[in-house]
């Protein structure tokens, strides 16, 4: 099993921007790391911060109205304010559609970033062998803080990445690739 805390903040863009006609539109935040579920010799599984672009339905920045839907909990996304207050206030346990999930990755050797790839949720024994499985993922909306950041210890790679994989690597391919969805902002987001 993994585990871990990501923080969501959303804000509606009132200040001197609005003035300068970027509208009103929603802000939204994220600070925390990828979720690291360690398989042993199968590798390590990775719930990314960043959408899976290939997957139809897979969310990242607006994934809590997917496993905490607005009609069960009200507010929209005009009322996002309202909507965050009564999770915050209610502390709500659901199970997250699989299908909705950012991008889940393999890493097969943790120390080379050219390992990695592109995981389905619905099919993990296709990437990590007979008899692995995601049963399911939990969500929780809780008061528990961050823990300080430690994906770098086990990923040493990321200090030196800036932007894609596979931008990193000189790699040239499809926009789709795995290697070229994931990049500084998939693995970890926001400052301490």
């Amino acid at each position: 099993t993994g585990s871990g805390v990501i923080e969501h903040a959303a804000r509606y863009n009132d200040g001197i921007t609005r003035g300068l006609g970027a509208g009103p539109g929603l802000a939204v935040a994220t600070r925390g790391e990828a979720v690291i579920t360690d398989l042993g010799v199968r590798g390590l599984l990775l719930c990314l911060l960043t959408r899976d672009e290939a997957r139809y339905g897979s969310a990242d920045d607006l994934l809590l109205p997917k496993i905490f839907p607005f009609d069960k909990w009200g507010g929209s996304q005009e009322d996002y304010s309202t909507y965050l207050g009564r999770l915050e206030s209610g502390k709500p346990v659901a199970n997250a559609p699989l299908e909705r999930l950012p991008m889940l990755a393999r890493l097969r050797d943790p120390r080379d970033p050219a390992t990695a790839e592109r995981v389905d949720p619905s099919n993990l024994a296709a990437t990590f062998g007979a008899g692995v499985r995601l049963v399911r993922v939990t969500a929780q909306i809780t008061d528990d803080p961050l823990a300080p950041p430690t994906i770098e210890n086990k990923l040493p790679w990321i200090r030196t990445l800036h932007g894609s994989i596979g931008n990193n690597l000189g790699r040239k391919g499809e926009i789709m690739d795995a290697l070229h969805q994931m990049g500084d902002g998939s693995f970890r987001q926001g400052k301490w």
